[in-house]
């Protein structure tokens, strides 16, 4: 279950990464994570979720993004502790982190 939103629609274009940042908040979280990254160009994105040895959970985007600032808002189907690798792809660039859920 996730919810997108672009929330700025224009990011600083003075910047030429493709990628300004990506984060991941609260982590450690319990029920649902938020995860924000920063567009500076058009882009083929895909947010993939990951177990730490790698099996993937879920694909949460895959598609052309224009710039801007997004928020997605994830919540898994499973309530467990885990480890999981949010991999962001932009292009041909890759931004990884680590994001941990705990039981309530």
């Amino acid at each position: 279950n996730i919810n997108i939103v672009n929330v700025t629609g224009v990011a600083d274009q003075a910047n030429n990464l493709s990628v300004n940042s990506v984060s991941a908040y609260p982590n450690p979280f319990v029920r649902n994570a938020k995860i924000s990254f920063t567009l500076v160009d058009m882009a083929l994105v895909t947010l993939d979720m990951t177990q730490l040895h790698g099996k993937k959970i879920t694909t949460l985007l895959n598609g052309m993004l224009p710039p801007g600032d997004y928020l997605i808002d994830w919540n898994p189907e499973i309530m467990t502790t885990e480890t999981y690798l949010v991999i962001l792809m932009v292009g041909d660039k890759r931004k990884v982190i680590k994001l941990q859920q705990l039981l309530p």
